[in-house]
C-alpha cells in the first residue's frame, strides 16, 4: 500500500471511498477499522494526530489489519478490494514520494511499541518514558535507529499508537540515540541460554570474550517483551553477531 498524507480531509476522503465496499459497517465501526489500518488504536488517536499545528504524518494503510479489525467487531471479512487502487483514485490520498525504507522502519517501530503495549506484565499503564527507552535502544540494536530522523520517527510513530505527548519520551529516545552499541534483544536472549548451559566461564571463553564483557551482553535484564540493554563497545557487538552467525544451531 502506496503511503497516505493525513489530515482530517484525506481520512474523510479514504473513508468515503471505502463505504460503498463496506456497506454493512456501521460508520463508526468503519471509522474505527481504517484508523487501526493506519496504525492508530482509536479513531479518536488518528484524529488527535491530524490536529492542525501537528507535524505532517505520512503512514500506510494496511489491509490486513483493517480485515482483522473488522473481524473483531463481528463482522464478516469482505472480499478482497484493491485497496490501494481506490485511494490513488482521490487525490490528495497517497503521497507522491515513496520512501520504502521509511515505511519499513515505522513498520518495525509499530512492532515494538505494539510488543510493549500488550505485554500482560503491564496491568493497563499508560506508554511511558522508560517504555520508548527500551524500544529506543531496540531499535539501534536492530539497526533501525541512527540518526535524528530516525528519532524523530520514532517518536512520532509513539505518539500517533500511544497517544504520550511528545515531550515525554522525546530525551530518552534521543539518550539511546547517543548511546554506544546495544545487542538485540533476540540475540541476548541465545547468550544467556548459552551462559546457563555452559557456564559464565566456558560460555565466554567460546565466544572468545571477557566474561565482564557477557554479563553486559545478558545482564541488563527484561523490561516486558524487550531486553534493557547494556551500552558495549562496537567491536563487541562486531564480534557477537560474528559468533552468532558461525553457531546458528545455538
Amino acid at each position: 500500500m502506496a503511503p497516505i498524507v493525513l489530515t482530517r480531509s484525506s481520512i474523510s476522503s479514504l473513508k468515503n471511498v471505502l463505504r460503498p465496499h463496506f456497506s454493512a459497517v456501521k460508520s463508526s465501526h468503519l471509522s474505527e477499522c481504517i484508523a487501526y489500518a493506519l496504525g492508530y488504536r482509536s479513531h479518536a488517536a488518528l484524529l488527535a494526530a491530524v490536529e492542525p499545528g501537528n507535524a505532517q504524518v505520512t503512514t500506510a494503510l494496511d489491509p490486513q489489519r483493517l480485515r482483522a479489525r473488522l473481524q473483531s467487531l463481528d463482522y464478516q471479512v469482505m472480499a478482497e478490494v484493491d485497496i490501494e487502487r481506490l485511494c490513488s483514485a482521490v487525490s490528495g490520498i497517497v503521497a507522491s514520494d515513496t520512501d520504502d525504507g521509511r515505511t519499513v522502519k515505522v513498520r518495525e517501530f509499530e512492532r515494538l511499541i505494539e510488543m510493549m503495549m500488550d505485554d500482560d506484565s503491564r496491568s493497563r499503564q499508560p506508554f511511558n518514558w522508560a517504555d520508548a527507552f527500551c524500544v529506543a535502544h531496540e531499535a539501534k540494536a536492530l539497526g533501525l535507529l541512527s540518526t535524528r530522523e530516525d528519532a524523530e520517527l520514532l517518536i512520532e510513530t509513539a505518539v500517533r499508537i500511544t497517544s504520550t505527548p511528545a515531550r515525554e519520551i522525546r530525551e530518552d529516545v534521543l539518550l539511546s540515540l547517543k548511546s554506544r552499541e546495544f545487542l538485540d534483544s533476540r540475540s541476548a536472549q541465545v547468550f544467556a541460554n548459552l551462559c546457563n548451559k555452559l557456564g559464565p566461564t566456558k560460555a565466554a571463553r567460546r565466544v572468545g570474550i571477557s566474561i565482564q564483557t557477557l554479563d553486559k551482553l545478558i545482564g541488563g535484564g527484561w523490561s516486558g517483551p524487550l531486553f534493557q540493554h547494556m551500552p558495549v563497545s562496537a567491536a563487541t557487538i562486531k564480534k557477537a553477531r560474528a559468533f552468532l552467525a558461525t553457531n546458528p544451531e545455538i
